[in-house]
C-alpha cells in the first residue's frame, strides 16, 4: 500500500510501500475526535500475482466485493477498468492483459476524496466514510463456456400455515418446494446453447434433483420435493449447486445457500410463512473503531448474531448494501434484511432541465443498483429493496426538489423489479404522497422533539393509506447517550425507545420499524457529538450494550432477562426494571417489599415494557400523606419541612437495607425462580472479559476477534461510573488492533485482536490498578489458508 498515487505505480513496483493484509483501511484512525481530512486520500495498492500457465485460454476475472470509494485498475500497465461506489461488488476482466506462466503486476488507484464520492453522500451525510480495499478480493478462473449470472428463485406450492405453531413443530414442518433458476451465459456459452450442447445438473444439499437440457431462455424449473422452511424462528438453509455441462462434461459450477419461505406485505401487516409478524430491528452501520470499514468476515457475521441473539431483533436495515458475510450471517440467524440500494454515481449538476436530470439519475441508478441486487437476491434473508437514498440524495445533490409525478423517477421501482421481481420495493413518501410505485412506504421518522407523540401518524406521512407502512428509522439525536452519560440520560434513552415500541404496538397501520441505530458510529458533517461520534445506538461503537438494549433483549420469549436501570440508592431518582419473567419479587433483609409484573408497566401494548420500581409506600415521590397535606393548603414551609423529614427517613431506610445486604430481585415463572440479582452500593471492582471467539481461523485472509470488558461489582452488576484506564498486551500468534492503553466508558470497554499469519497460541493480558489482572487465551488455525506462491496472502 502507498499513501499517495503516482502514475509510475501502474507499470512498475514502487518504493516505500507497506505490506498489508486484506481487508485494509487507508487511514490510521483514532477512536474519536476525527480530523475530517483523514478521509481525503488518493492511495495505491500493488500486487504481484503469479498466474499458472495452465490457465491460458481461460477467462480470468478479478472480483472485488468492496473498494471505497472510486477505483482505477491496471494490469501489467494496461488500464482494465474503473468503478465508483464503495458498497457494491464489481468485476474486472483481465484475460487480455494477464500473462499466464509469469508474475503479473496489479495496480489500483483508490480515491476516497470528497469530490469523488457518490452523490449519495452529498450534503449532510451522517456517516464518516473510510477508504480502502475493505472487503474480499479473489481471482476467478472460468472456462470460456460459463455462467455469468445465476438467479435462484425458490418457491412453495402452498402458503404455509405457521400461525400458533410451536418452535419444535416449525423446525420439523415441511412443504413441497420448487426452484426456478434463471441462467445467463458468456458469449461462447450462448453459441453452444444455440447448438443444443448444454445441460444443467442441480444438487440440493448434495442430493441430485435435476439433470436436464438448458432451455433457450436459460430458465429451468426443478421440483425440490419436501423442504423445511426458512423462518426467523427456524432459519433452515439449503446449499444449491448448479453444474453447467458441455457435451456431458462439467465446465462451470455455481453454489449458493437458499431458503424456502413465503413473504407478503399487506396494509394490515407483514406475513412470514402465513403468520403475522411485527418487524423489529435496527439500522446497522458497518464501521468499527480504529479500522473503519475494514473488518473480516467473522466480525461481520458477529453483528448479525448480536442483533438476533443479544438484541432480540427479527430484522435489520442496512443504509447501503452490506458485506456478503453480513448477509450470510442474516441467513444463518434468521434476520429479515432491508437493503437500501446505492445512489447514482454522478451528480447531475449541469444546466439541463429538471426532466433531463431526473432521467440521468434514473439511468445511472440502474448501473449502480444492479450489482447490489445481483449480490443479494439469492439470499433468503433479503426481503426488501429500498430506494429512499438514491432518490433523495441524488436529487438534493442536483439541487432539485422531488416531484411526485416524475415519470423518470417512477421507473426506478421498475428498474429494481427488472433484476428481482420476487421482492418488494420500499420507497419514500414525497410531499405527502407516495408516488414512486413502491410496494411499501418506508418513512424515516425523526419528528419527535421531546413533547407530544413520539411517532408521526401514517395519515400525515402519505395520502395512500392502502400502502403498507414501515418505519425505516426512528430515534436519532433525542435518543443519543454515550458511555460517559449520567444515569438520567440512560433512562431518557430507555424511555424514548419504550415510547416508540409502544406506539408501534398500538398502531395497526405500522408494520414495525427500525431504531436508529444498533450501535454508535463515526459521524460526518454536523450529525455527531463534538468528538465526532453519533451516540444514537443502543450499543456503543464496540457493540457493548447500553441500558436501553435490555428493553429489546427482553422482548423475545427465549431466555430470562432481569435488569435494573437506575440507582436504587439515590433518593428521588427513578429506577426501572426490565424483565420478561412472569413476575419479579423484590426483597431486602428477608422482607418482601414488592412484587412486580407486566401490569405494573405504564407501557401495556408492547411486550415486556419497563416497570418503574416504587417499593417505599410512604416514599416522598408518592406519599399519599404528603399530597393530603398539600391539599389542605399547608404552608410551603410546613410542606418543605415534611418533605425533608421524609427524605431523611427514606435515607435511613436505605442505610438499613444496605447494611442488611441490599436489595434482592427474583424473576419467577410459575413460582419457580429463573433469574436473580442483588443490588447494593458498589465498593469493589473486578473485571470480566469475554471474546467473541477464541479460535482465529485464516481462510484466505486474517481473522479478528472482539474482547469485551465490563467492570462489575461484588454482585455482578455493571459499574456505570467506572472509567479506569486499562493496559492491553497481546503476545504470541496474535496482535492487538488499536492502542495499548484504553479507558473504560460507562463501565465498559473493548478491543480487537487479530491473527498474524502464523499458526499457534496467543494471549491477551488486561491490567488495571483497580482490579486483578485477567488473561484470555487464543488459538490461531491457518489450515484453511493457502500460502502457495501462486496465491500469496500478503499484498
Amino acid at each position: 500500500f502507498y499513501e499517495h498515487w503516482s502514475d509510475e505505480l501502474a507499470t512498475a513496483v514502487g518504493e516505500g510501500g507497506t505490506s498489508v493484509r486484506l481487508p485494509h483501511c487507508m487511514q490510521t484512525l483514532p477512536f474519536h475526535y476525527f480530523d475530517p481530512s483523514i478521509r481525503a486520500i488518493s492511495g495505491a495498492y500493488q500486487r504481484r500475482l503469479f498466474i499458472p500457465k495452465d490457465y491460458r485460454g481461460c477467462h480470468l476475472r478479478l472480483v472485488f466485493e468492496g473498494v471505497a470509494h472510486r477505483v482505477l485498475a491496471y494490469v501489467n500497465g494496461q488500464e482494465v477498468g474503473s468503478h465508483a461506489g464503495g458498497y457494491t461488488p464489481f468485476v474486472l476482466d483481465i484475460t487480455e492483459p494477464a500473462e499466464p506462466g509469469s508474475d503479473n503486476l496489479i495496480a489500483l488507484r483508490v480515491e476516497s476524496t470528497i469530490a469523488d464520492l457518490q452523490t449519495q453522500f452529498a450534503g449532510d451525510w451522517d456517516e464518516l466514510l473510510f477508504g480502502g480495499i475493505y472487503r474480499d478480493v479473489y481471482l476467478e478462473i472460468r472456462h470460456p463456456v460459463h455462467m455469468t449470472e445465476v438467479f435462484y428463485q425458490p418457491t412453495l406450492f402452498e402458503v404455509p400455515k405457521t400461525r400458533g405453531m410451536s418452535l419444535d413443530r416449525l423446525k420439523s414442518a415441511t412443504q413441497t418446494g420448487n426452484i426456478v433458476t434463471d441462467i445467463k451465459l458468456s458469449g461462447q456459452g450462448r453459441s453452444r446453447l444455440a447448438q443444443r450442447r448444454l445441460s444443467v445438473c442441480q444438487y440440493l444439499d448434495g442430493k441430485q434433483i435435476s439433470n436436464q437440457p438448458l432451455p433457450e431462455n436459460g430458465r429451468t424449473v426443478t421440483l425440490a420435493g419436501k423442504v423445511h422452511l426458512w423462518d426467523t424462528a427456524s432459519p433452515h438453509c439449503y446449499e444449491l449447486r448448479t453444474e453447467l455441462r458441455l457435451d456431458g462434461e462439467t465446465v462451470d459450477v455455481y453454489t449458493a445457500k437458499i431458503g424456502f419461505r413465503h413473504i407478503r406485505w399487506q396494509t394490515n401487516g407483514f406475513f412470514l410463512n402465513g403468520r403475522w409478524l411485527s418487524v423489529r430491528g435496527f439500522n446497522r452501520r458497518q464501521a468499527f473503531p480504529y479500522v473503519g470499514y475494514a473488518m473480516p468476515g467473522r466480525m461481520q457475521q458477529e453483528d448479525a448474531r448480536i442483533l438476533k441473539q443479544e438484541l432480540g431483533c427479527n430484522a435489520v436495515r442496512s443504509p447501503y448494501p452490506p458485506s456478503e458475510h453480513f448477509i450470510e450471517g442474516c441467513d444463518e440467524q434468521g434476520l429479515l434484511l432491508f437493503v437500501e440500494l446505492p445512489a447514482a454515481s454522478a451528480a447531475a449538476q449541469g444546466e439541463e432541465g429538471s426532466r433531463d436530470i431526473e432521467s440521468r439519475i434514473a439511468a445511472e441508478f440502474e448501473g449502480t443498483a444492479k450489482d447490489a441486487i445481483r449480490q443479494g437476491r439469492n439470499h433468503p434473508s433479503v426481503v426488501l429493496w429500498g430506494i429512499s437514498h438514491p432518490v433523495r440524495r441524488s436529487m438534493e445533490a442536483a439541487g432539485r426538489t422531488i416531484e411526485g409525478d416524475s415519470p423518470s423517477l417512477k421507473c426506478i421501482s421498475d428498474t429494481v423489479r427488472k433484476y428481482d421481481s420476487t421482492r418488494a420495493v420500499a420507497g419514500p413518501p414525497v410531499e405527502g404522497r407516495s408516488d414512486f410505485d413502491e410496494d411499501v412506504c418506508a418513512y424515516e421518522d425523526y419528528s419527535y422533539t421531546g413533547r407530544g407523540s413520539v411517532l408521526t401518524p401514517k395519515s400525515l406521512v402519505t395520502r395512500d393509506m392502502a400502502k403498507p407502512y414501515l418505519l425505516a428509522a426512528y430515534g436519532g439525536r433525542l435518543a443519543a447517550v454515550s458511555g460517559m452519560s449520567e444515569e438520567m440520560q440512560h433512562r431518557q434513552q430507555l424511555l424514548f425507545h419504550a415510547k416508540a415500541l409502544e406506539a408501534i404496538a398500538k398502531k395497526s397501520e405500522m408494520l414495525g420499524g427500525f431504531g436508529e441505530s444498533m450501535c454508535d458510529y463515526a459521524a460526518g458533517g454536523t450529525c455527531g457529538a463534538s468528538d465526532g461520534i453519533a451516540y444514537y445506538g443502543v450499543m456503543d461503537f464496540f457493540r457493548n450494550p447500553k441500558p436501553a438494549a435490555g428493553l429489546y433483549e427482553a422482548a423475545p420469549a427465549r431466555g430470562t432477562v432481569l435488569r435494573i436501570v437506575g440507582d436504587l440508592f439515590a433518593a428521588g431518582e427513578e429506577a426501572f426494571l426490565l424483565t420478561n419473567a412472569q413476575k419479579v419479587r423484590m426483597s431486602a433483609a428477608g422482607e418482601e417489599l414488592a412484587v412486580f409484573s407486566a401490569k405494573d408497566s405504564p407501557f401495556h401494548a408492547m411486550r415486556h415494557g419497563p416497570i418503574p420500581i416504587h417499593w417505599q409506600r410512604e416514599d416522598v415521590r408518592g406519599s399519599k400523606v404528603f399530597f393530603r397535606l398539600l391539599e389542605r393548603s399547608f404552608s410551603k414551609r410546613a410542606a418543605s419541612r415534611f418533605e425533608e423529614e421524609e427524605r431523611l427517613r427514606y435515607g435511613r431506610r436505605l442505610e438499613e437495607i444496605e447494611a442488611a445486604g441490599g436489595f434482592r430481585f427474583e424473576g419467577m415463572n410459575r413460582e419457580e425462580v429463573v433469574a436473580e440479582i442483588s443490588v447494593r452500593r458498589s465498593v469493589r471492582c473486578h473485571l470480566e472479559a469475554e471474546a467473541s471467539h477464541q479460535r482465529l481461523e485464516e481462510k484466505g485472509g486474517y481473522d479478528v476477534a472482539e474482547v469485551r470488558i465490563r467492570a462489575l461489582d461484588e454482585q455482578g452488576n455493571l459499574m456505570l461510573r467506572c472509567d479506569e484506564p486499562l493496559d492491553i498486551e497481546a503476545v504470541g500468534a496474535i496482535g492487538r488492533i488499536g492502542p495499548g492503553r484504553i479507558s473504560l466508558r460507562g463501565g465498559r470497554g473493548a478491543f480487537y485482536v487479530r491473527s498474524l499469519g502464523e499458526a499457534g497460541k496467543g494471549a491477551v493480558r488486561i491490567r488495571t490498578a483497580a482490579a486483578e489482572t485477567i488473561a484470555l487465551g487464543f488459538v490461531v488455525d491457518i489450515s484453511g489458508h493457502d500460502t502457495s506462491a501462486s496465491r500469496p496472502d500478503i499484498m
